[in-house]
């Protein structure tokens, strides 16, 4: 896949290293430092996701207090596949709400004969046919996962929640972002000289593999020979490079160095949008707003 970061930016393209259900490895080439870290805080702050955002107690009976239930509510991530057909509660021109903009869910449980586990598979949305819900997650072998534990409830307690969700960004609070890490490192560029499997012996070979904490090279038994298995799991701790060094052999018999062009970024989803589609939002927020950037730099430029 191949992007255009906005006018006057040069073009960089994006390689699938590695995608899961909710994580995805990229390679991102031919970038400039500054706008890989855009993309990153782009991500985290500025890609829309639905959360609850407002919880109104009718009655709470149990051990948490109404702003501590409020607030494990309010971190349940929901999936937010069609966040565009909403509008922002702010820009909405209803009063207070309407069903453009807000989606009222009811949390009403009680504890009858024994304690009871209250999860978000008892939030329910007032309309059934509402697509926002709760996410669940599925495990690597495609099984459904236990959901969210929001309180217990011993024999006679109560909850009666009405909740709003709405659409919103990481900007304004961190419950909105559809992000739990983004990890972005240059790529690491590992050189080994021509003599270091000659002048090295087995165990000091051994002994370099063992001192890469990240598993980035391995021994060819075979050869006999030093090899780089996976250069993207290098995390410029110079370990290996430290380790040559103490042999006292040669100098240089091994370099890291970095990358200044290409980047991996290493993203996990909460789970309200797959990891694909943070990335894909994410570029195209950040190529509007680089041309938002441009056109007002032209203006500038233009009134002196």
């Amino acid at each position: 896949m191949t992007t255009c970061f906005g006018r006057g930016i040069r073009e960089a393209e994006i390689e699938i290293l590695e995608m899961g259900r909710y994580t995805i490895k990229f390679l991102l080439k031919k970038c400039h430092i500054s706008m890989a870290n855009a993309l990153r805080r782009v991500m985290i702050s500025d890609v829309p996701t639905m959360a609850i955002d407002l919880i109104y107690v009718n009655e709470n009976t149990s051990v948490l207090h109404d702003e501590f239930l409020a607030h494990r509510l309010g971190l349940i991530p929901f999936k937010s596949e069609c966040i565009d057909d909403y509008e922002f509660f702010r820009q909405c021109s209803c009063k207070p709400s309407c069903h453009k903009c807000s989606i009222e869910f009811n949390l009403r449980e009680i504890a009858l004969d024994e304690v009871k586990d209250i999860t978000t598979d008892h939030i329910n949305a007032i309309k059934p046919d509402c697509v926002i819900k709760p996410t669940k997650y599925i495990s690597d072998q495609g099984t459904e996962e236990d959901p969210i534990l929001i309180a217990k409830l011993a024999k006679n307690q109560k909850i009666d929640i009405q909740c709003v969700v709405r659409k919103g960004t990481g900007r304004e609070h961190a419950k909105w972002s559809p992000v739990s890490t983004v990890k972005v490192q240059q790529v690491p560029i590992i050189e080994i000289s021509e003599d270091l499997n000659d002048i090295l012996d087995d165990d000091e070979k051994k002994g370099l593999v063992n001192s890469c904490p990240a598993a980035v090279y391995k021994m060819n038994n075979q050869k006999q020979t030093i090899e780089i298995e996976d250069p993207t799991n290098c995390m410029q701790c110079q370990e290996c490079s430290i380790y040559c060094d103490s042999l006292n052999k040669k100098e240089n018999l091994l370099t890291v160095d970095e990358d200044e062009s290409n980047f991996i970024f290493n993203i996990e989803s909460t789970g309200a949008i797959p990891p694909e589609e943070i990335v894909s939002k994410a570029i195209t927020i950040l190529a509007e707003k680089t041309s938002e950037l441009a056109v007002a730099a032209g203006q500038c430029k233009d009134s002196d």
